[in-house]
């Protein structure tokens, strides 16, 4: 059966840490339709602290794999007319897989689908509710029943959620200032139905969010799937040298590379290159030759690639180079 997507400085005074604390808005963070995200994904380290006025250290992480994640008007998906309230479909495309959802005055999860199944809640989701403050709180129920291979499937869950901090981040992709973390505690259990078969789920994911900035920063999971456990970290490829936003998607493989970087995500027709080292500085130019970008030159460490498009769209990716 489908499982879900786990689907994120000590204060020096209370007048201080009570003027520096960020609140956000819906419109600072949700997601929207149009937008699309790289995403590196790292192994886990710890969460770190909760409380005011924190500096998270993730700058370290390693790449070990790479996403492109789309923000989609949900009826243009196969399975958007089961979701009629959700106002975004968050397609993972890695996975062919979409997280259906409303952002505009909570973040409400109605449900779930891949290329097969879809899972739409007949108790929708609520992760949280805007505008995010400080030590806000959320507790909620859900349910949903789909057919799985035949089987009809009940699920049902709580999550519970909480702004446990505000600071400082620091990912590979930068330094991010006057953020909130957000902490998901989620339950949930898969009965099949008329078999005593019981599939039991465990999630507890950390989001960094920034305003200004439509997809956390960060994101940090523990994902126990019925005994079997994930822990990665993500962070979100962010314009690191490059100010612009990025109109075309590009991924890149494999990640990390020595000598060779494969892009896909769209046709690259007469499309020229730039790659940034880690301080903004132009190392490398030249045009994208039948979707392959030769970096054999390159000295080791974490780079970005920017490829523009004959028609002027450009696209950002992150990548690192091993010697």
């Amino acid at each position: 059966m489908m499982k879900k997507l786990p689907l994120s400085i000590l204060a020096i005074s209370v007048s201080i840490a009570a003027i520096a604390q960020p609140v956000l808005q819906a419109s600072d963070v949700a997601y929207t339709v149009g937008d699309s995200w790289t995403i590196n994904v790292s192994d886990h380290q710890s969460a770190g602290p909760s409380g005011a006025n924190q500096t998270w250290d993730f700058s370290g992480a390693n790449i070990n794999a790479t996403a492109v994640v789309e923000m989609l008007d949900p009826s243009t998906t196969t399975f958007g007319s089961q979701f009629p309230n959700a106002t975004v479909a968050q397609y993972i495309a890695i996975q062919g897989s979409w997280i259906y959802v409303d952002a505009t005055s909570s973040s409400t999860n109605y449900g779930i689908a891949n290329t097969t199944t879809a899972i739409a809640y007949s108790d929708r989701e609520v992760m949280f509710n805007f505008p995010l403050n400080y030590m806000d709180m959320n507790n909620d129920s859900f349910a949903a029943s789909f057919t799985s291979n035949g089987f009809t499937v009940n699920r049902s869950g709580t999550v519970t959620s909480v702004v446990d901090g505000y600071g400082t981040v620091i990912t590979p992709s930068g330094t991010f200032t006057d953020v909130l973390r957000v902490k998901i505690e989620e339950d949930y259990q898969d009965a099949v139905a008329g078999t005593p078969q019981i599939a039991t789920y465990e999630t507890e994911i950390y989001h960094w969010y920034k305003a200004g900035i439509r997809y956390p920063v960060l994101v940090n999971t523990f994902f126990n799937a019925n005994g079997q456990v994930s822990e990665s970290i993500q962070y979100t490829d962010y314009n690191v040298g490059i100010n612009e936003r990025s109109s075309v998607i590009v991924g890149v493989y494999p990640n990390p590379t020595s000598d060779v970087l494969n892009l896909s995500g769209t046709t690259f027709k007469q499309a020229q290159f730039e790659v940034l080292n880690a301080v903004g500085q132009v190392v490398l130019i030249g045009l994208v030759n039948d979707g392959k970008v030769d970096v054999s030159g390159l000295s080791a460490g974490i780079h970005i690639l920017k490829v523009t498009q004959e028609s002027g769209e450009t696209g950002v990716s992150r990548f690192q180079v091993i010697r």
